[in-house]
């Protein structure tokens, strides 16, 4: 079965698009359907809470409750796999913040890291992971 990993941007865009649809919520929905694993980190959840509480200008547009959040978060918590405290591989993103997503990645064994980040989209993969944006990932998905 395929592993996958996540970026935070498009768990925190799944969030947002939760009600009129798209690319990253309809990949949690075949998460859901065990077309493949999902795995993500305590790292990779907290800074998705993060941005989804802090974001002033996320807030103001889409205008959702703490309490939304909170249980995005658990839904995301029983539908993946946890990587439990994936080891520092040493810098290997532009941005040292998105070493821990290629970190979670390795320590799960992921075969495809999904992400709309361009430095980590720049790496085209890592070790064996391929890196993708989500849509090539969901027409893969789509044809399993």
């Amino acid at each position: 079965m395929l592993r996958a990993v996540f970026d935070t941007n498009i768990l925190v865009s799944a969030l947002l698009t939760y009600t009129s649809g798209g690319v990253s919520i309809e990949l949690l929905r075949f998460a859901s359907l065990g077309r493949f694993t999902l795995l993500v980190s305590d790292d990779i959840l907290a800074e998705t809470a993060g941005t989804l509480r802090t974001s002033a200008r996320l807030r103001r547009r889409c205008g959702y409750p703490d309490r939304i959040v909170t249980s995005h978060l658990r839904d995301i918590g029983r539908l993946a796999e946890i990587v439990p405290a994936p080891p520092s591989l040493g810098r290997i993103v532009r941005d040292p913040d998105d070493d821990m997503i290629v970190a979670c990645a390795v320590a799960g064994r992921a075969n495809y890291l999904v992400s709309r980040d361009q430095d980590i989209l720049a790496l085209g993969s890592y070790r064996s992971i391929r890196i993708i944006a989500p849509e090539p990932f969901l027409n893969l998905v789509r044809g399993l």
